[in-house]
Order: C-alpha cells, then sequence, then structure tokens
C-alpha cells in the first residue's frame, strides 16, 4: 500500500510540474505541448487516476512522504480541465469531461462551486468570456457534467450535502426554464437538443432525492430558505403524533399525510416572499415538458409526434442547403439519432416525474 502511495505522488509531482503551467493571472492550464506523444498519454492517465483518488488519500500520501503540499490540490485540478474545456487545449474534451464527471465525491463541493464560473458564460452573456467557448457550447458542458455526476452519485448525496442540491436545484430551474423557451424541434432546438437529453438523464437520477422540492413551484426552487422551511416543517408533521383517523395505518392514511404535506407545501409558497398560489409544481412542468419530446407523451398521439419531428429535420436540412448532398445526409442521420435517444431519456425522466408523484 505504501508503495501504491508514493507511485501515486510521484505522478502527481510530476504532472504538476512538468505537465502544467500558469497564465498571467496564475490560473494553472494545460500547455499544447503536454498533449503531444507520449505526455498526452500520461495526462490522460493522470486526470482519471487525480479525479477517482479522494482527497483524503491524498492527504495520507502527504504525511506517509513528509511532503506537504506538494500535491495537486483537488481545486487546482478542477480549474485545470474545466479551463481545458473552455481555452481549446489540445487534450480531448471527452477526456475532461469523464475525468469531472466521475470525479470523487469528496471533490463536489469544490466542481460545483468552480462551475458557477463556467455558468455565467451562458447566463451572464456581457461578462467577460473565459476562453474561446461559445455560450452554447458552455452549457453543454456544464450540462454533460451534471448528467455524468448525477449518475453517479450516491444516493443520499443530495440530502446529506445541502450545497450541492442547492447548486444542482439551480441548474434545474435554470434549464427548465430555458428549454422551455424553445419549441420541440423548432430552428433553436437542434443546437440545444444535447442540453434537452442531459435534463432528462438528470431528473431520473435526482428525482427520487428531491422530492419535496419537485412538489413546489418551480420559481421557488430558488428561495434556499423556502424549501429548508417546508422540509422542517414536513419533518415535524413526519414526527408528530399520529391522529386517530390515521393512527390504525388503513388505506386512507398515506392519502392524508400526503395531502397534509401539499398544503404544507403550498402555504410556504405563499409566504416565501412572492404569491405562487395556482401556479403549476415543478414536476408537473418537466413531465410536460418531457412529454413532448416523445412519441407517446401526448394526447395527441405518435402521429403528431412524428409529424412536428419530421418538419422540423427537414426545415434544419433545408437551412444546410450549402452543404453536398453526402453532408446533408449524414446531418439527417445525426439529428434522428438525436430524437432516437432523447425519446427513450424523456420517457425514463416522466416515470420518475410520476414516482416523485406517487412519493409526494
Amino acid at each position: 500500500l505504501l508503495l501504491l502511495l508514493l507511485l501515486l505522488l510521484l505522478l502527481l509531482l510530476v504532472v504538476r510540474r512538468r505537465y502544467l503551467a500558469r497564465d498571467s493571472s496564475g490560473r494553472l492550464l494545460i500547455p499544447a505541448e503536454s498533449a503531444e506523444g507520449r505526455r498526452g498519454d500520461a495526462w490522460k492517465a493522470f486526470v482519471v487516476v487525480a479525479c477517482v483518488c479522494p482527497p483524503s488519500l491524498w492527504d495520507r500520501v502527504e504525511m506517509a512522504t513528509a511532503r506537504k503540499g506538494s500535491a495537486l490540490a483537488a481545486r487546482e485540478l478542477i480549474r485545470a480541465l474545466l479551463a481545458s474545456l473552455t481555452g481549446g487545449s489540445a487534450i480531448p474534451q471527452q477526456v475532461c469531461l469523464m475525468a469531472l464527471g466521475h470525479a470523487s465525491p469528496e471533490h463536489y463541493s469544490v466542481l460545483f462551486e468552480e462551475l458557477l464560473l463556467l455558468m455565467d458564460e451562458y447566463q451572464r452573456p456581457g461578462k467577460q468570456k473565459r476562453g474561446n467557448t461559445r455560450p452554447e457550447e458552455a452549457r453543454k458542458m456544464v450540462a454533460n457534467i451534471m448528467r455524468l455526476v448525477a449518475d453517479a452519485m450516491a444516493p443520499g448525496t443530495l440530502s446529506a450535502q445541502p450545497l450541492i442540491r442547492g447548486r444542482l436545484l439551480d441548474w434545474l430551474r435554470d434549464t427548465t426554464l430555458y428549454l422551455r423557451s424553445i419549441a420541440p424541434f423548432g430552428e433553436a432546438f437542434w443546437e440545444v437538443s444535447q442540453v434537452a437529453y442531459c435534463l432528462c438523464a438528470v431528473s431520473r437520477c435526482v428525482a427520487g432525492q428531491l422530492v419535496s422540492h419537485l412538489t413546489m413551484p418551480l420559481a421557488l426552487l430558488r428561495d434556499s430558505a423556502a424549501v429548508q422551511r417546508v422540509s422542517s416543517n414536513k419533518s415535524s408533521t413526519s414526527d408528530a403524533p399520529s391522529t386517530p383517523a390515521t393512527a390504525g395505518g388503513g388505506p386512507g392514511s398515506g392519502t392524508a399525510a400526503g395531502d397534509s404535506s401539499q398544503h404544507q407545501l403550498q402555504g410556504a409558497a405563499g409566504s416565501g416572499g412572492g404569491s405562487f398560489a395556482g401556479q403549476p409544481m415543478a414536476r408537473k412542468l418537466l413531465f410536460e415538458m418531457f412529454a413532448a419530446w416523445c412519441d407517446e407523451g401526448t394526447s395527441r398521439g405518435a402521429a403528431d409526434y412524428h409529424a412536428r419531428l419530421n418538419a422540423g429535420i427537414n426545415a434544419a436540412i433545408a437551412r444546410a442547403k450549402d452543404y453536398d448532398s453526402d453532408t446533408r445526409e449524414r446531418l439527417k442521420q445525426e439529428l434522428v439519432q438525436s430524437a432516437e435517444l432523447l425519446d427513450q431519456a424523456s420517457r425514463l425522466a416522466m416515470a420518475a416525474m410520476l414516482q416523485v408523484r406517487t412519493c409526494s
């Protein structure tokens, strides 16, 4: 074990001294020469090992070798990877995305804090950009990182870490509002279809941990104090002695408890700094949006879905009239495949929303 720890420390030291550099502002970057030849292979191996290893293991390495402060800090590593995504690094973006998405849970708090800077690329268009990334590309990068993290996240993580839960709720709210403003399969939809797929995947993975949040109005997810107040009210209700009508645990007891929780949610929504009475729940809005992306989700049937889909694909192909026929055919195949993947992901996300309704 000690030998493995020493090898890991040696790898961290070599990468920090030889494969990383700092720009004029002191930010760690991956130089282009680091991605050439064997160095590129070494970097790929490093980011996988370094992201998966928890910081506590790094501390043990430093203690075993009496080299305190020599290992690459977790925040520096994550910043270097995010800079590689936005700065046009020669390191493949997929390598950086997979490394960040499969990072150790101990890195989550740092990762979500650093993601705020990348989210500014599309949330604040007038702000100075980091690197050469377009707002649409930054949105896709954040969405894919969220998708990978949500898929790898252990059950109970969001309940145990309010900071991560808040960051994820912010992303869910903002992404939902953004996608609701875009017509399904319209002109602008294909640019963000990957974001739609990621929203479906994240919703499917975390719905069970966000039952009390998804049963609130979408706008209220911004109010962290109100969310905490609702959660504490529900906890107090669950700890209180049962009334004679429900103490027997009969068939109506679960319904009564659910109705009581829902009334508390609505009451908190009305006192959370604005009037949200009558607004649909976040779960309902997500369900309806997911339904528009699959062929069995709407009451109009599959025929209407395929008509809208084909019209959107044909319109996209028509806008690519300057390309040759082979390129347009490949574009059509990509759009069809994208729609098929989104169809499957949206069905699973709809099932997750139905599960939220059952639990609430």
